[in-house]
């Protein structure tokens, strides 16, 4: 993983984040997640890859722009 964060440390300069581990906890190595800046971003950074022959994938959406979120703070605001 160290490797991996020392290679991706670039991404940085383009306002991409990347993980965060404390010294005390550890990376389960079940996945290595950057944080993108727009959709845009994003879209542009997995085609990157995948023309590196790298996959890669979004899995979630932040809950705060989702659906259900949206509709529950609704509800709580009327």
């Amino acid at each position: 993983m160290v490797a991996l964060y020392e290679a991706l440390k670039c991404l940085k300069n383009k306002g991409i984040q990347l993980p965060v581990i404390p010294d005390f906890a550890s990376n389960n190595a079940h996945m290595f997640y950057l944080v993108c800046n727009s959709l845009e971003q994003r879209t542009a950074l997995i085609e990157h890859l995948k023309n590196d022959n790298i996959q890669a994938v979004f899995h979630y959406l932040s809950l705060n722009k989702s659906p259900y979120y949206q509709q529950s703070i609704a509800d709580l605001i009327i």
